[in-house]
This record gives structure tokens, sequence and C-alpha cells, in this order.
């Protein structure tokens, strides 16, 4: 049964001659036993489905019996195509645009059909119960930006929006100009192309060519409301009645970075034009090597080097007995923005690397920097294209100066005392100096001791700017000495 041996739907001998009920329990029963996670597999599932779904729209064109079958038979394959995305967006990859382009026709073809609102048998309740609902989910998924995501919260993501599926809408549009001003929480998107929804004044900023566009809209207002209550309620430590099970189960502070920027990324408009740009830039991910890479750095401007092997109480907290950190990997500039840039490099060998601390020194047409040293800033977004394997960044860059130092914590009598890497971010005009540090160190009110080299001073927290997977940010108070 080539291609794909017995797992190819598409091979079973006498497939087209069987009823079409048949045909679709005969498909589901391949699938439920043999649940393929290859993406060219899982392929041919879709087409199977979507086979019998295009036959179905000629053989039964107005309301049936049978048109409940054929309206399971769109969603099933619409629910693969869901999988394939997201196990794409789980390792920060794009899907190609021949997915968007079918995704998308068969959005449109089960509209005009009107299969998008008949629901799946009661028996049959698992995931979304229409081809509207597991359209929307998809929809939504990818206004939020998957590609902005960690790891870590991935899981809790797909399970929140399944839950937030429910309260977003799908309409069609006459046209797109009329909603560039209709406040935040609306994307676009053309049924007729192969792209995803974005927000109206990206659309309205790119010139459009398709002849025949099929605008619609996604509007997540009541998600957003939803969200806020979600927030209110866990703030207020209301009943768990009031509260779903599906957030009630994801841990903190996953739970609360999820809501938080779920909400930023639904509302949040753009920052100020990207200008495109050119050049290079040594990039160095993750709070201690960025850490490593200002002191190394510092130390190498203002000390013999050869002093430093002999520091042990550095090198030790370091974790590296080398006299240099690691060499950096090189990335080309793309674009900036007002208060970030965009970078294209090597797909890196570990975990993805969004949503971390980053160092940013770019360089001259020798190699050499140029600027004022190390600006630091947090990893927003990463996309990898499949094709290419290019591997793109956007990172929002901290007007600051970093100054590397160690956060010395005391957690209470009897416990170990211990010092974290840190960056201090020096403090502006109405604006409380700031420090970077692991998560899961901020209590309000704590008071700790910052030390840089031999160099100690007090300091208190105060609140917490950002919070996120890898990092934390806080806002502190340093108190004067004697």
């Amino acid at each position: 049964m080539a291609p794909h041996g017995s797992l190819d739907p598409m091979a079973i001998p006498g497939l087209p001659y069987l009823p079409a009920r048949a045909r679709l329990a005969l498909i589901d029963r391949l699938y439920a036993a043999a649940r393929p996670s290859d993406p060219q597999v899982l392929d041919r599932f879709i087409n199977a489905y979507l086979l019998l779904a295009h036959r179905g729209f000629a053989q039964v064109p107005w309301l049936s019996p049978r048109r409940r079958a054929l309206a399971q038979s769109t969603l099933r394959a619409v629910e693969l195509m869901n999988n394939l995305f997201r196990t794409n967006w789980r390792q920060q990859m794009a899907g190609p645009e021949t997915w968007w382009r079918r995704f998308l026709e068969t959005f449109r073809a089960a509209g005009q059909a009107r299969l998008l609102a008949i629901r799946r048998p009661l028996f049959q309740q698992r995931g979304p119960t229409t081809v509207l609902g597991a359209a929307t989910t998809t929809l939504l998924h990818s206004a939020a930006n998957p590609f902005a995501w960690e790891p870590e919260l991935q899981p809790h993501l797909e399970r929140l929006l399944g839950l937030l599926g429910e309260e977003a809408l799908l309409f069609p549009a006459a046209s797109p100009s009329a909603y560039v001003e209709s406040g935040a929480g609306r994307f676009l998107f053309d049924a007729n192309r192969g792209q995803p929804p974005v927000a109206p004044e990206i659309l309205a900023t790119s010139h459009i060519e398709e002849a025949e566009p099929n605008w619609w809209i996604l509007d997540t207002n009541r998600v957003l409301g939803r969200l806020a209550d979600l927030r209110r309620n866990l703030a207020l430590s209301a009943p768990a009645d009031r509260v779903p099970d599906v957030v009630l189960g994801i841990p903190e502070p996953s739970r609360s970075i999820l809501i938080r920027r779920l909400e930023q990324f639904l509302t949040s408009r753009q920052r100020g034009p990207r200008i495109h740009s050119s050049g290079q830039a040594h990039l160095v991910s993750g709070l201690e090597q960025t850490v490593r890479h200002v002191f190394a750095r510092r130390w190498r401007v203002t000390n013999d080097m050869t002093t430093l092997d002999t520091n042990v109480r550095l090198q030790s907290e370091m974790r590296t007995r080398s006299l240099n950190p690691s060499e950096p990997l090189a990335w080309q500039i793309r674009d900036r923005h007002s208060d970030g840039i965009g970078l294209r490099g090597p797909v890196p060998a570990g975990p993805p690397i969004v949503g971390r601390v980053a160092g940013i020194m770019e360089l001259g047409d020798n190699r050499t920097q140029v600027g004022d040293g190390l600006r630091p800033g947090i990893i927003r977004w990463q996309r990898i294209q499949p094709d290419s394997g290019e591997n793109d960044v956007g990172i929002d860059l901290f007007s600051e100066r970093p100054m590397d130092c160690w956060c010395r914590i005391v957690h209470g009598p009897g416990a170990t005392l211990r010092e974290y890497p840190a960056l201090f971010l020096e403090d502006k005009a109405g604006e409380e100096a700031s420090l970077l540090l692991p998560p899961g160190l901020f209590r309000t009110g704590v008071p700790v001791t910052l030390r840089t080299d031999d160099r100690e001073w007090p300091a208190e927290f105060l609140r917490i700017l950002e919070m996120g997977v890898h990092f934390e940010h806080v806002a502190i108070r340093v108190k004067s000495q004697g």
C-alpha cells in the first residue's frame, strides 16, 4: 500500500466505492489504531478526509441526514491540520504556506457548504464540536504569536486556547480598511490567500494584489474579557467553581505568565515600523551567559587578564575555569524598531532560546565591536523556517547600561546563603533601578546584597516588572551605606 504502507488511508482498495458513512468509519478506525505522528502520514489522513468531504459537497447539496457525516469528515481534517500546526509551533517552526492555503480553502469550502456550525454527535464529544470551533482555535493560536512561547508553556497554552476558542468570533468583512481603527482585539485574514490572520494596521501597510479577496475578521474581545475575569478571580482567590479546571490545573507561575502575555498579544498594537537594516552582531543567550560576558569584557578592558585566573571566587561563581567565556555566534541584522532588533542566524543546537535574557554586541566591518558594548535584552520570539533552515529572532533591548553582579539572598533563619547571577540596570529619570534575575526569587520587601568584584551594597526588592520562564525583572531600591 504505497507510499506509506498500512498507514496510508488513500491506498485502501475500494475506498471510493464505499458509502460515505462507511468510508468515514473506516478512516476513523484506521487512525484510532495507528495514531500516527509522522507529518507525511498525517497529511495522507487529511487528504483522505478532505477527499470524502469534497465528494460530499457535490453529492449532498442541501439539508440531509448525510450532512452530519460530511461535517464530521471536514472536522476531522481540520483537527489533523491543527495537530500539524501545533507540532511545528512547539519547535518554533513556521508552517509551510501550503498548509495555510489548504487550511483556509477547507474553511472557505465548509462555509460555502454551510457546515461550519453542524455539531459533532454527543457521544463523540472531544475537543471542538464544530468545524468553526476547530478552525477558530487554530486562528486564535496564530493570532497569539505561536513563536513567542517557551516550550514549557506550549502545552498549557494549547489547553487554555481550547477553552477560550469558544469565546472568539469569526465573521466575514467587506473590506479591511473599515476595521483599521476598530480598536484592539481584532485580526484580519483573507480566506483566498495562504496566510495567517494579522492585525488590521499591519495589513493596511502592506501591498495587497489579490484580485478577489475573501476577508474575514477574528474578534477576540470576548476572549480578552474572559481572561480579565480569570485574572481577577484568581487574584481574589475566588471559589473553584468560578475558575475552570483547565486553568486551575496550570501551575504557578506559568498560569500568571500565560494570562498576562496572552492579553498583551491580543491587545497590543504595533510599536512603530520596522526599518530594514544590515550588519552583524554577536548574540549571547541566557542570563548567566550574559552575566559572564559582561564580566569578562569589563575585566578585559580594565584589568590585567593574568590576574583573572587568580581570582578564585569569581572564577568558581562563573562556573568556568576558562579565562574567556565561550565565543558568541555571529548573526545577521535584519531590521530595527524603536526599542528592539531583528536577527537571523544559525539554529541553536540546544533548546529554543525564546524567552531568555540575551546580550547583543554589534560588529563593524572587520568584525570588531562597535557602539557602547553589550546591550541586554529579552528574546521575544523565535521562528525557524523549515525549508531554508533560517532562524529569525526578535529581541527587545533595554536602554540602560548593564552591570554584572551577584545577588545574595537570605531566605530565612538557618537557610543556606546563596548568590545568584544578575544584571543590574541603572536607574533612569523617573524609574527605579532594576535587576534581571533567575526565576522564582522575588519576594516583596526582601532585603538583598548586591556584589560586583569586592564591592557590596544593600538593596531591597520593590515589585516585579516582568516575569518569564527563564528570568524575573525586578524593580529595586538601592540603600545608602553608612
